[in-house]
């Protein structure tokens, strides 16, 4: 055999050795029952709790409804020992929810030995875990190492199935509280929103937005005016900027907000209230909203600009000025002689209003009649014949 044909048939060797491995790796996968299978048979609106456990590290999202709708709770516990923070959480944790009611397998791996369980990451119990709470029953599923190249997780649950889970479900449990934290504090967009109440020292001023649905051409105006307000269609663009730092189940009870707007929208009636604390630090803003539930921490900066910015927007507008109608002047019609005067009356010649007309006897310097100068202007209805 020559060297070039020990080359070739150590390719095809190569060759032959990758793909009995990548088989091998798949044979699992291949031997998975369909995709899709149910593995939590739950209906929208039937999870009430998510649990994400690893090592001594708990992230807990909890699902509750009022009439506002539905909103979930976050709750995260550091340790053991130490007292669980709760926040606000936004989107992620809806989709989070949607993704597990139902809740299906991408795959489901059928004959997995304690090898395999081992290059999975599921032979002990060291790894993470996942606690579903459907309709008062927890399920609970030990999740193992990702899928090579995405975003899903082998899994086992408590039938001992082996699982591969959703990265929409697994990625934002593992990112944590940062990945489901709610920032917003007004549910509504500005489309949506439809008019507008802002009440602050003792002041209330009605707005209603006009062009709603065409974008760039939507103005806010006062209450009964058509005309658009530049400060106040900023000052709504600045509450809705405005977001939440910080969450907690501080209760403001007896506190008198500093600014309140009550906005009517396509998605219903919302109150949002700014309150104000003063301590050794310094000034504290907190905001409590229909969306929010909780009592939010704002930035301090941009929440006394907002209140001032309020406080400027509400102050009575003082009437215009009457407009007075100018008065039109008529050009005065220049003199004409009466035909029947005589030539040598003191009448002005038209184009010298300033200038006495000589007699008819004549000229300026008495060298003789007038008319017989041809730069003499002749007066209308005088009879030169």
């Amino acid at each position: 055999m020559n060297k070039r044909s020990l080359v070739l048939h150590s390719l095809v060797l190569l060759g032959l050795l990758l793909a009995a491995l990548a088989l091998q790796r798949d044979d699992y996968e291949r031997r998975a029952a369909a995709p899709g299978e149910t593995l939590v048979d739950a209906k929208p609106g039937q999870a009430s709790q998510v649990t994400w456990r690893r090592g001594d590290y708990a992230l807990t999202v909890l699902s509750r409804s009022d009439g506002g709708g539905r909103y979930f709770i976050g709750e995260v516990q550091a340790g053991p020992a130490a007292a669980p923070a709760r926040f606000r959480a936004g989107a992620a944790a809806e989709r989070l929810f949607q993704s597990l009611e139902p809740l299906k397998a991408i795959r489901v791996i059928e004959g997995a030995d304690d090898q395999k369980l081992a290059e999975l990451g599921l032979a002990g119990d060291d790894g993470a875990s996942l606690e579903l709470m459907i309709q008062g029953a927890l399920r609970r599923f030990q999740v193992g190492s990702g899928v090579f190249g995405k975003s899903d997780h082998y899994a086992r649950d408590d039938q001992g199935r082996v699982v591969v889970l959703p990265g929409s479900l697994i990625a934002p449990l593992d990112r944590g509280r940062s990945a489901l934290t709610e920032a917003r504090l007004i549910t509504s967009g500005r489309r949506a929103m439809q008019t507008l109440s802002i009440t602050v020292d003792g002041r209330e001023l009605v707005a209603e937005q006009h062009g709603m649905g065409r974008p760039g051409q939507a103005f806010w105006a006062r209450g009964g005016d058509k005309t658009g307000d530049d400060a106040l269609t900023a000052w709504v663009g600045q509450l809705l900027t405005l977001t939440a730092r910080d969450w907690s189940e501080r209760k403001l009870t007896g506190a008198t907000p500093a600014l309140t707007a009550t906005i009517k929208s396509t998605a219903g009636l919302e109150v949002w209230r700014l309150f104000v604390e003063q301590d050794d630090s310094g000034e504290t803003y907190s905001v409590v909203s229909s969306h929010g539930r909780l009592t939010a921490d704002v930035d301090p900066q941009a929440a006394r600009a907002l209140l001032e910015a309020a406080r400027r927007v509400t102050e009575p507008r003082e009437p215009p000025a009457p407009r007075v109608p100018r008065a039109v002047e008529t050009p005065s019609s220049p003199s004409v002689p009466d035909a029947t005067s005589s030539a040598g009356s003191a009448t002005p010649k038209l184009g010298r209003p300033d200038v006495t007309a000589p007699s008819a006897s004549a000229g300026p310097d008495g060298a003789g009649p007038a008319e017989n100068r041809p730069d003499t202007p002749v007066a209308p209805g005088d009879d030169t014949d």
